[in-house]
């Protein structure tokens, strides 16, 4: 037993060299160390080996020990700094308990169950002080582990054959062995390190970006205005903000608000705007679509131009500038839509509505013009003006939400004209202002950029608080090529360059793990969008019987007792009833009434019968009841089924004496 504790104890020594190196801490081995073989060589000279300074320590009060320990280490000895985890202090603190409940469990009694405890201190020390970056002196500490604590396994438990034949053959199984068993284990560790740091990145990564609380910036609070300001942390927030299924569509704005007042950095919400009730019916030969919100933003929907009809449970109604409001604050979480694709709306300004369309800062009209003059060379149409104008902000300009310049007018102009990075309200504003220095009427539209395809076989995209977007609208003409006339309607131009939409996603293990989270979450969100989705009257009926249902479920034993009782019971009064029809009753109650009317005797409730013919034989003699004996015998046949009514009413007619009795 001494011998095999003293070869764990070597591989104990052994992890802990592991954890002096991965944490820059030789203090705590060395004290530890020192400790363990101070106790032991004290034991050893002791005339009672199993003499043991915590023998009476079990082992829940060792482990709570062990951790305050290594946390009060922890308060002393700093992290490194290259260290990676999310719970740096929780681990460290881990690791330094490991090598202090090794001690404490190496003082306790010489056991085979001690032995094995203190071999799991030294396997777990390791893998616990890995959470730094590998190189090639810690793989190195880490192989001299696992080969010493392999030898400990072999040595206790191969033993070495005395026949000196067999000598060749016992060290050729010890190094292949061995080595099959170190390599192993290394990639075992390696194996269980990584995933480690791969399950913890993808699960801190999935309570950062769904669950953890942060505040809407900028688009989704819905204000009446919007600013040049950054979006915030809404550009980081990979939160789900709705999912939208549109067959033959391609990604698609989502409108939600539209600005057409421009003042020092400042856009204003249209004002006044008409409304009407969208039709539930489906037109014939229009393609249907699907919308499900996982964020309430107060009654607006965001949307894609074309709608004509939608089917909810609640109504909606349509705007002028094609956008979409349900009329209870959205208490509908699912609607299904038809939609023309593409949508064409023809557009008439009033004289009002085109001086606010085209209109222009004073401050800055003049370098507006200028800039868009040189850029258009005044050619063409509204629409080949646009995607000039388009082209020029994609070649040479980039995305960043990290502009040193004023969301004012003095910014938006030193943007232009010093091509300085910027985001989307920035570019959708230059391009509606420089559209309107061309004369054309434009305004900023915000709301969602849906380019992530969830599902490819319904053409279902997934809409996040970072794909929040503005772009620009545009008045241009178009001809019906039904009708063949040509009128005017709004066109979404996106100044913003391209490369806003390219995030690369880091495809590694941890992102494909943290799109599983991310799927799950989505089927969390949609579950509660359809709980949400019901009405609240419906969802207290449903609620109602669900509850009795469980509590159906939990008592079922009791109620199948109770209705076994209660069949039985109505069997029992079924067959009594057959056996004494009401007829029999009938015919009892005029037998009753003949010894009342003849003989004066009243049945009392505690008499049988036996006992009233006693009493008439005391006032008559007994040949003048021997009819009477003779019925009531009949009767009591007729009841328990000898008898039938039939059989009994004509005994009563001979009884009664007259006929048809």
């Amino acid at each position: 037993m001494i011998k095999a504790y003293i070869n764990v104890l070597v591989m104990v020594f052994s992890s802990w060299a592991v954890y002096g190196y991965c944490q820059r801490d030789a203090l705590l081995p060395i004290m530890a160390g020192t400790l363990m073989i101070v106790g032991l060589l004290m034991r050893l000279k002791s005339a009672e080996k199993q003499y043991a300074l915590f023998q009476r320590m079990s082992l829940p009060v060792i482990v709570i020990v062990s951790i305050l320990t290594g946390l009060l280490w922890r308060t002393v000895v700093p992290i490194p700094p290259d260290a990676d985890s999310h719970l740096l202090k929780l681990l460290s603190a881990l690791q330094s308990a490991s090598i202090v409940a090794g001690v404490l469990i190496a003082l306790r009694p010489f056991t085979k169950l001690n032995m094995y405890r203190l071999a799991f201190c030294a396997w777990i020390t390791v893998p616990l002080s890995i959470n730094v970056p590998f190189s090639q002196n810690m793989l190195f500490v880490f192989a001299e582990f696992t080969l010493i604590a392999l030898s400990v396994v072999i040595v206790n438990t191969m033993h070495s054959p005395s026949n000196r034949k067999y000598k060749f053959l016992y060290a050729r199984d010890y190094v292949i062995f061995s080595s099959v068993l170190m390599a192993g284990t290394i990639v075992f560790f390696l194996a269980i390190s990584s995933t480690i740091v791969i399950m913890e990145t993808a699960f801190f990564n999935t309570m950062s970006n769904y669950i953890l609380p942060r505040q809407y910036t900028n688009f989704l609070n819905i204000r009446p205005n919007l600013n040049l300001i950054s979006p915030g942390v809404s550009a980081q927030d990979r939160r789900p903000v709705m999912e939208i299924s549109m067959p033959k569509s391609s990604a698609v704005y989502l409108k939600m608000q539209v600005f057409d007042e421009y003042h020092n950095g400042t856009w204003s919400e249209v004002k006044n705007v008409l409304k009407s009730p969208l039709p539930v019916d489906f037109p014939a030969g229009q393609s249907v679509g699907r919308i499900v919100m996982f964020t309430p933003l107060k009654n607006l929907v965001p949307s894609p131009r074309g709608i004509t009809a939608i089917k909810a449970n609640v109504p909606y109604v349509r705007s002028q500038d094609q956008i979409i409001y349900a009329e209870d604050r959205q208490n509908s979480r699912i609607l299904e839509f038809s939609y023309m694709y593409p949508a064409r709306y023809p557009v008439t300004l009033s004289d009002e509505e085109y001086r606010r369309h085209t209109a222009l800062p004073e401050a800055i009209a003049t370098q507006l013009k200028t800039m868009a003059t040189s850029i258009t060379l005044g050619q063409g149409d509204a629409a080949e003006k646009a995607v000039k104008l388009v082209d020029y902000f994609n070649q040479n300009f980039k995305y960043s939400l990290d502009v040193s310049f004023t969301a004012d007018d003095k910014g938006l102009i030193k943007m232009l004209e010093e091509k300085r990075p910027a985001y989307c309200t920035y570019f959708a504003s230059a391009l509606a202002l420089l559209m309107r220095a061309e004369g054309v009427p434009a305004r900023v539209a915000s709301g969602f950029s849906t380019t992530e395809r969830i599902d490819a076989r319904n053409n279902t995209f997934l809409a996040r608080v970072r794909n929040a977007h503005a772009w620009t609208e545009v008045l241009v003409p178009y001809s019906d090529a039904l009708t063949g006339r040509t009128s005017l309607r709004w066109r979404a131009f996106d100044a913003t360059p391209r490369s806003y939409a390219s995030i690369i996603e880091e495809k590694s293990l941890a992102y494909a793990l943290e799109m599983m989270f991310e799927r799950m979450w989505l089927a969390a969100l949609r579950f509660k969008a359809r709980i949400e989705h019901v009405d609240q009257e419906q969802l207290k009926v449903y609620g109602t019987f669900g509850l009795l249902g469980v509590m159906a479920l939990i008592n079922r034993r009791r109620i199948m007792s109770g209705l076994r009782r209660w069949l039985d019971q109505q069997a029992r009064s079924k067959k009594l009833s057959y056996k004494t029809p009401d007829s029999l009753r009938t015919i009892y109650t005029r037998y009753e009434n003949h010894l009342r009317q003849e003989y004066g005797e009243v049945r009392r409730p505690s008499d049988t019968d036996a006992d009233v013919l006693v009493r008439i034989k005391e006032k008559t003699s007994r040949n003048s009841i021997a009819h009477l004996e003779t019925f009531v015998h009949a009767f009591q046949a007729a009841r328990f089924g000898a008898k039938t009514p039939e059989q009994l009413k004509t005994l009563l007619k001979q009884l009664l004496n007259y006929p048809g009795g």
